[in-house]
């Protein structure tokens, strides 16, 4: 009984082994029998001689393209760019399959492209990191120069500003005669200028003055015509000959050609008589009795300081009345310009229409507040300068 079933037991295991070596041959001839027929058909997969050279032509086609392009390029767009590459190699593999069953190996030339692309792609980063460090220390290094800058021109501001005579203080007690003034420069300095000052007891000098240009050139211009004008009036009787030795002194080292022009005058606070000189400046204007008239410059006023060399400037001379209101002022205010068109004389005088009992320094602010309303936000196109006097009368003394 024991050796008959182990017969039986040996006989199931060799059923079973034949079963499986059966299947076995029927999967092979299958097998053997589609790549027969894929060979006889010319469907098989086919790897030409020249696949080989082509491929390494396309990675070295790749490989510059990388080298060439990824270094200017951002890191974003650089890895747009190698999976666009990469994409394009499958799709070339793929058609080459579809086309003529050729074996294209497009994943080795990938993974061949990939050791490049990532040291490329490093490189790009470090060097806009690099970039990004340089361009955070220009972007420092330009603020403290713009806040150095600015120091040294609120610096310059206040020296300047401290050159011009302060008006409400100088005169305060002077019963003669009043004084109001004021001076805004387009820039943080500018190259306007006013000065008055006594010749001596009775003589009051009055002077104004517009240097060419803006900006610092003409601010340092502009404080040697101040000085010069203060010192050189008062070796002269004559406004005139005052104008002719400050052309002379500007003349001297003046390589930017720049030049200034000017009015000066010479009031006897005592009797009202004005003697003056112009050189290139606009006439000053007088409201007197609520009318306005101009100081005539017509047979006196010569061209701009050093515009001319040498220039004979000579002097004139009028009468003040009691309560007489004289303006100098300089072209930033005239051709204050709201875009469309400038501020004119006719506004200057309508400013000036303010009741006769008006501080000076008050009249100078509305004139100037009127001035910056016409230009309705437009930037300044001068500098902004008012010297206002008004001459009270003969002196009683």
């Amino acid at each position: 009984l024991f050796r008959s079933a182990n017969l039986r037991a040996m006989l199931e295991n060799t059923r079973q082994l034949t079963g499986n070596l059966n299947r076995v041959v029927v999967q092979n001839d299958e097998k053997i029998a589609q790549v027969i027929e894929s060979l006889l058909a010319g469907e098989a997969l086919q790897r030409p001689y020249w696949a080989t050279w082509m491929e390494l032509g396309i990675l070295l086609a790749s490989g510059l393209l990388l080298i060439g392009f990824l270094p200017i390029l951002r890191a974003r767009y650089a890895v747009g760019g190698f999976v666009a590459l990469a994409a394009m190699i499958m799709a070339g593999g793929h058609l080459a399959f579809l086309a003529g069953r050729y074996l294209f190996d497009a994943a080795s030339l990938i993974l061949l492209l990939s050791p490049p692309f990532i040291s490329l792609l490093g490189n790009t980063l470090v060097t806009a990191d690099a970039r990004r460090r340089r361009a955070e220390r220009q972007l420092q290094q330009s603020r403290e120069e713009t806040a150095r800058m600015n120091g040294e021109l609120d610096a310059a501001k206040r020296i300047q500003t401290g050159l011009l005579p302060d008006t409400t203080q100088l005169f305060a007690g002077e019963e003669r005669f009043a004084l109001g003034s004021l001076l805004e420069p387009a820039r943080a300095v500018g190259g306007d200028y006013y000065d008055c000052f006594m010749l001596d007891a009775s003589r009051l000098c009055l002077a104004i003055g517009d240097v060419s240009g803006k900006g610092l050139p003409a601010s340092l211009f502009m404080a040697i015509s101040k000085t010069l004008t203060g010192t050189l009036t008062r070796r002269h009787r004559q406004p005139g000959e005052a104008l002719q030795d400050i052309e002379i002194e500007l003349n001297r080292d003046n390589r930017e050609c720049l030049f200034v022009t000017a009015f000066v005058g010479i009031l006897d606070v005592d009797t009202g008589q004005l003697e003056y000189a112009c050189a290139g400046h606009d006439a000053p204007v007088i409201r007197r009795n609520g009318q306005f008239l101009r100081i005539d410059t017509s047979t006196v006023g010569g061209p701009p300081l050093c515009a001319a060399d040498h220039f004979p400037f000579a002097s004139a001379s009028m009468q003040l009345q009691a309560g007489d209101l004289l303006c100098l002022f300089t072209d930033g205010v005239t051709e204050a310009t709201n875009g469309r068109e400038m501020f004119g004389l006719t506004r200057l005088l309508s400013a000036l229409d303010a009741p006769e009992s008006t501080e000076l320094h008050a009249a100078a602010r509305l004139l100037r507040d009127a001035v910056r309303t016409f230009e309705a936000g437009h930037p300044p196109s001068d500098d902004l300068t008012l010297l206002l006097l008004r001459w009270n009368g003969p002196s009683e003394r």
